[in-house]
């Protein structure tokens, strides 16, 4: 076995390069790490965006499709350009951290790289979830403790030492859709023994999803799996009639999965479903004026005064680094002004940072990822397809109640997820059965 992965190895480097090998090992390292230490996954990123644009000037390097790729980043550049002058102009003293917060932004093109590495690669795109969610599993076992496990699965909240219980919650539920689909991925291959594991996997990933308490979350989740199952139907209806009735199965087992794993975690969905009702009510009803500063209340605020910033600079913004000066105005109640430093919502704090033209920008480059989804639909990689349109649903749902975009999480996910998905849109009439280094014929 030893001598048979070396083999596989040695040969890929010969026909593919060392560069690609090197490329593929900084990749995966960025992939896998990045929730267990920074100090490893970000030498592995750095070092994947040179072994990238040194594959660029090689005479084998026949890509196509450069132009809008290229487009869509340069773009975004010129945007930046435009808010940094105007941010000299009326606050001088962000200018330092203006460009580093520029640069955190424009990380999410990174996307465009990785997917041109992976060349449409099916067996790539399932190493990389699998390590991103390996990785994601391995660094609980750094942050979370049994007893917070117990505390969360006693009422209480619990958020295991990341960024925040949002955060937590986020890095649960892609995770808990990956497993999903592997699982209904195992059922169809009648694969028994993954299809355990996998199980497991989402049994673990849907506690914690639970457990974190965090409402958007739940509904992101609740959304993705309606459309995943939606999606399954439409296509149970096209396939043949020979293969209706074991996809029917399929189709039972998503929601049955989901009841029984959630049956013990009720009390702990009703109790924070009910926090703050009367809030939720009374926005849906127009009535903000009773709104109460929990933290419903709090974000939909912040909400109404970005939407009055944002009409005031609507075309380009007033840059990303602004948007804690703007959050220590006056206008807003003494209970949220200085408080916080983002808006609560991504797509708001895009708008406010850089405009509508940068809001497109970043939109276009979404909608082509997504594209990528169908793409690897029609290859017939469904439950690889589904999972990954579910996967941004979720992300496009939860973005809605928080500024992802403004940390790791959203760059994090535009790379890995963006990428992988994106590649297969630029490659989908290519060989999708590509091989990697150490893979067994």
């Amino acid at each position: 076995m030893r001598e048979l992965y070396i083999n596989n190895f040695t040969t890929y480097a010969a026909t593919n390069g060392w560069l690609r090998v090197f490329g593929w090992a900084s990749l995966f390292t960025y992939t896998f790490f990045w929730l267990i230490s920074s100090s490893i996954a970000k030498p592995g990123e750095t070092l994947f965006i040179v072994f990238f644009i040194s594959s660029l000037f090689q005479p084998k390097n026949k890509e196509t499709n450069y132009l809008f790729y290229m487009a869509l980043p340069i773009a975004f550049i010129v945007i930046q350009i435009i808010t940094h002058y105007h941010l000299l102009q009326n606050y001088p003293e962000l200018a330092e951290n203006h460009l580093r917060n520029g640069r955190h932004y424009f990380k999410v093109f990174l996307c465009i790289l990785v997917a041109y590495w992976l060349k449409g690669s099916i067996r790539g795109t399932k190493s990389i979830i699998a390590l991103a969610v390996t990785g994601f599993m391995i660094s609980l076992l750094f942050n979370s403790e049994l007893n917070q496990w117990l505390s969360g699965l006693s009422g209480n909240r619990v958020g295991f030492n990341y960024v925040n219980t949002q955060h937590t919650a986020v890095f649960f539920g892609l995770s808990f859709i990956a497993a999903l689909f592997w699982t209904l991925g195992n059922i169809s291959n009648k694969k028994y023994f993954s299809m355990i594991l996998s199980l497991v996997a989402c049994v673990i990933f849907l506690v914690g999803t639970v457990i974190t308490q965090t409402r958007a979350v739940w509904l992101a989740v609740f959304i993705s799996i309606i459309l995943a199952t939606t999606f399954f139907i439409f296509i149970n209806f096209k396939k043949k009639s020979d293969d209706k009735q074991y996809n029917k199965k399929i189709l039972i087992a998503v929601p049955l999965i989901l009841f029984v794993a959630s049956l013990p975690l009720k009390p702990i969905i009703d109790k924070r479903m009910s926090a703050e009702s009367h809030t939720i009510s009374s926005l849906l009803k127009g009535d903000f004026e009773k709104i109460s500063l929990g933290s419903v209340g709090i974000r939909a605020t912040m909400w109404l005064y970005a939407l009055e910033k944002i009409k005031e600079r609507p075309l380009t913004g007033w840059g990303p680094e602004t948007r804690k000066v703007l959050l220590k105005s006056d206008a807003l109640p003494k209970q949220i002004s200085g408080k916080f430093d983002h808006f609560h919502n991504s797509y708001l704090d895009i708008l406010v940072a850089y405009g509508v033209l940068g809001f497109i920008v970043i939109m276009l480059l979404t909608l082509q990822c997504v594209r990528g989804c169908f793409s690897l639909i029609r290859k017939g990689e469904v439950y690889l397809g589904i999972g990954l349109l579910s996967a941004w649903c979720f992300f496009g749902v939860v973005n809605i109640f928080e500024s992802y975009i403004t940390f790791s999480t959203a760059r994090f996910f535009y790379m890995i997820v963006g990428g992988i998905s994106l590649t297969h849109l630029l490659y989908k009439d290519s060989n999708h059965k590509r091989r990697l280094p150490l893979t067994i014929k």
